[in-house]
Formats: C-alpha cells, sequence, structure tokens
C-alpha cells in the first residue's frame, strides 16, 4: 500500500502591474500608498517565521532607483538590524529581469539576518523587492525564494492608465 502526502497547491499573486507565484505556507498582505506606489509583504506562516519578501511598485520608470537611495540611508541612519553592513549597490537581476542590488547583513533578536533590495524597472514601471531573512531560516525559506523570483513578473503600464493619471491629476491650487 502506498500513501503519498497531499501538498497544498502554490499561489499566485497578480495585482498592481506584478504577477509571482508563493507556496501555500506563506501570507499576503498588500495595500495601495499613493497613487502611483503600492506594496505587497509576503511572509511565512506561523509564529516564529523568519522569511520576509517585500516588493514597493512604483507606475513611475525611475521612481524605485531614486527611493531605494533614501531607503537604505535610512536602514542605516535608524539601525533596522544591529550591527547592520550595506554593500554598494552592484548590476544584479532577478527573475527575467536586469537592474541593480543592495545587499546587507546584521543582528535582530539575537539572531544573524541577511537581506538584498532588488530595483527593477520595466514597461514604466518601477519596483524594488526586498528579501531578508534569519540566516538559520535560509534553507527553509529557499523554495519560496527561488518560485517567487522564477515566476514573477512586471506587467507594462498601458498608455491608457498614464493618460488617465494626467487627466485626474489633482493639482494645489496656485496662490
Amino acid at each position: 500500500m502506498f500513501v503519498t502526502a497531499c501538498q497544498p497547491a502554490d499561489r499566485t499573486f497578480s495585482k498592481y502591474g506584478i504577477s509571482f507565484t508563493y507556496p501555500a505556507g506563506w501570507q499576503i498582505e498588500d495595500n495601495v500608498e499613493s497613487k502611483t506606489t503600492s506594496r505587497v509583504q509576503l511572509t511565512r506562516k506561523g509564529p516564529d517565521s523568519e522569511g520576509i519578501a517585500i516588493i514597493r511598485i512604483f507606475d513611475e520608470e525611475d521612481k524605485a532607483g531614486t527611493h531605494i537611495d533614501s531607503y537604505t540611508i535610512g536602514m542605516r541612519q535608524e539601525g533596522i538590524l544591529e550591527h547592520m553592513q550595506i554593500e554598494e549597490r552592484i548590476p544584479d537581476s532577478y527573475g527575467a529581469y536586469a537592474g541593480s542590488s543592495v545587499s546587507y547583513t546584521g543582528t535582530g533578536q539575537g539572531k544573524p539576518y541577511t537581506g538584498k533590495i532588488y530595483v527593477l524597472q520595466s514597461g514604466g514601471r518601477s519596483c524594488w523587492i526586498i528579501t531578508q531573512e534569519a540566516l538559520a531560516e535560509q534553507e527553509e525559506n529557499r523554495p519560496c525564494r527561488e518560485l517567487m523570483e522564477k515566476t514573477f513578473s512586471i506587467a507594462p503600464l498601458s498608455p491608457v492608465h498614464k493618460e488617465f493619471e494626467e487627466i485626474f491629476d489633482i493639482h494645489p491650487p496656485e496662490g
């Protein structure tokens, strides 16, 4: 007699002009931050989960590159992790997209952490993706990281979307 365990099916997130697949044991939290910026956070389910991916999507071509520079400065100043070491931005890729990345390490709650911030641009959109995890959790998180990267896509910003934003853009009164 053969017994096989049923694995929960992978899930797909598709919203804000991006899509990717992730394992069923992870959860999504997403929100719109402004008319041109959205945020998606992916965390592993469980009380002690140490895996996280945060994606910020900008409906502006070069916004992620500018934003990431100020974000890493803030990481240094706020001491997100103790003993934080942030490397310089280098050319890199994420899935099918060329871009750049910044790697960092540090300690949080007595555990060593590693992280990487990818900056990508495609079709009028830009985004950055942060992956951060405790070193002890890397092997457990690897399938999610690899699946997400392999299936990640950015949809081009449609001309209608751009025109819609320009038509309904609210400007403060002059005076």
